[in-house]
């Protein structure tokens, strides 16, 4: 598989596909303050169907699982067929092979330790995509998604920062109902949120997705879930053919 990652975003440092550009620990908040400051989260870039780095593009922003990497994630959108600037952060925390966004028990247990980590990595996510906003030329708002903790990730970014994105893609994810008190879609409509995820999922069962997005559209959120009978814990074929029309159709809003 051949993957061009196309930028280090430091200093114009070359890239391969282990590299993941240098931050600082800044978390810049206002764009004056972002254009002066390195990313807030290290990242890989790759333009999907040839798509040339100068223009503007949409933004596909990747949120990578428990013990993953931005190279590993970012492979899946090699066939993408759409032109698009593929965003993959790197978690901060590392684990295992790979690195993690937060503590994560195994099997999904929703609690208040659980739904503050998920919370503080949606905030970092949100960080992130008002550097990009500010440095990377983008057309219109990014779409968020990811898979595992990235899916529970990718829900709370909507649910925290829906200004910023124009639609997220939860594959394998769930977030704690403590995350969406007090939360209200955007007006005049929300942003959307189609779930993806396996029936027989043992890592992040399938009925914490299924009371996410239940909260979710009694909250008012255009939230839908699509289950995949006899799927576990992994992005099928059907899965990946979804998520990329999801996208796609995303993009063209």
């Amino acid at each position: 598989m051949s993957l061009l990652l196309l930028s280090c975003v430091v200093a114009a440092i070359d890239c391969t596909r282990s590299e993941v550009a240098q931050t600082s620990s800044g978390t810049p908040t206002q764009k004056a303050t972002a254009e002066k400051t390195a990313p807030p989260l290290e990242y890989l870039e790759y333009l999907s169907s040839g798509a040339d780095t100068k223009e503007k593009l949409p933004v596909v922003l990747l949120i990578h699982g428990l013990g993953d990497t931005p190279g590993n994630f970012i492979s899946f959108f090699e066939t993408f067929p759409v032109e698009a600037r593929v965003i993959a952060p790197r978690a901060p925390i590392a684990y295992g092979p790979g690195f993690s966004w937060f503590f994560l028990r195994i099997p999904y247990q929703a609690n208040k330790s659980l739904g503050e980590g998920i919370a503080a990595a949606a905030d970092l996510i949100g960080d992130l995509l008002d550097w990009l906003s500010v440095n990377v030329p983008m057309e219109g708002k990014p779409v968020v998604t990811g898979f595992s903790q990235g899916g529970m990730v990718s829900f709370a970014v909507a649910v925290r920062h829906p200004e910023k994105i124009r639609a997220a893609i939860p594959v394998s994810g769930a977030i704690p109902p403590s995350l969406l008190e007090g939360k209200s879609p955007p007006s005049p409509k929300s942003v959307p949120i189609r779930a993806l995820h396996g029936d027989v999922d043992d890592m992040v069962p399938i009925e914490p997705a299924r009371k996410t997005v239940k909260l979710l559209r009694e909250k008012g959120w255009d939230a839908e879930l699509k289950e995949y009978p006899g799927t576990g814990h992994t992005i099928t074929y059907s899965m990946e053919s979804d998520m990329f029309a999801l996208i796609k159709t995303a993009i063209a809003r």
